[in-house]
């Protein structure tokens, strides 16, 4: 339920009454606005200020870590809302706030025995975080929270079962001189890295196909005192 005044969707009503907006304080849910976002198309167009709510309500640093509480008292980092909002940046193209949303999920994952085990995260950062509707959250390992995780760190959209906006990124640059890039996009694309040196003549420098749309690339360039430039398509 769309809340003209705070700029973002509220939970629903209260007490049966379906002109009765839920304003309590401490219900206001991201999941109402991430999920908005990923499931109904045009949402960021009629919109399109609704990650500025994402900011303001839910946005905390809680426990050396940087991410989004379940509703909007802001009392802790809940892991599985930080990985949905890191695919809400990741479905327009927002790599910088994906980024640092993917560290903190990372971090997440380091949490030392017996709340962590490296690979799946924990619903929260800390035990008893609210969620302001009668149950609470708690630093636990998390079926929920590991699933996002995934989706987060793929770009994935599980609604619609598509990936972030094709895109190249430098991974790194080895001690030869090798340059490593990766491309995300669709699972099963096709794609080609091309180098120049110009930026006007191009040529292909590999192909590839990931039935998982990461694709790894690894090209030397020209020479130590010659410029590369990289890019990628999709034929």
């Amino acid at each position: 339920m769309w809340e003209t005044n705070r700029g973002c969707y509220l939970a629903g009503t209260t007490g049966g009454n379906p002109d009765s907006r839920n304003q309590a304080v401490g219900q206001l849910p991201l999941d109402t606005q991430t999920w908005t976002i990923l499931a109904i198309p045009g949402t960021l167009t009629r919109h399109p200020h609704l990650f500025d709510a994402l900011e303001q309500y839910h946005r905390n640093q809680h426990d050396g870590f940087t991410g989004e509480d379940f509703n909007d008292d802001l009392d802790g980092v809940w892991f599985e809302g930080t990985a949905q909002t890191a695919v809400d940046y990741a479905s327009v193209g927002n790599s910088l706030q994906m980024d640092q949303l993917r560290s903190t999920l990372q971090a997440a994952q380091q949490i030392p025995p017996p709340y962590g085990d490296g690979m799946g995260i924990p619903a929260a950062s800390h035990d008893g975080v609210s969620s302001g509707f009668g149950f609470d959250l708690f630093r636990r390992p998390h079926v929920g929270a590991t699933s996002w995780n995934l989706f987060a760190q793929k770009g994935f959209n599980p609604f619609y079962q598509t990936r972030q906006p094709f895109s190249v990124q430098l991974i790194s640059i080895d001690s030869n001189r090798n340059v490593h890039l990766q491309t995300l996009g669709e699972p099963g694309d096709t794609v080609v890295l091309q180098k120049s040196t110009n930026l006007i003549q191009w040529t292909g420098a590999a192909t590839n196909n990931s039935a998982f749309g990461e694709n790894a690339f690894t090209n030397q360039p020209v020479s130590i005192d010659k410029a590369a430039f990289y890019r990628a398509m999709i034929p």
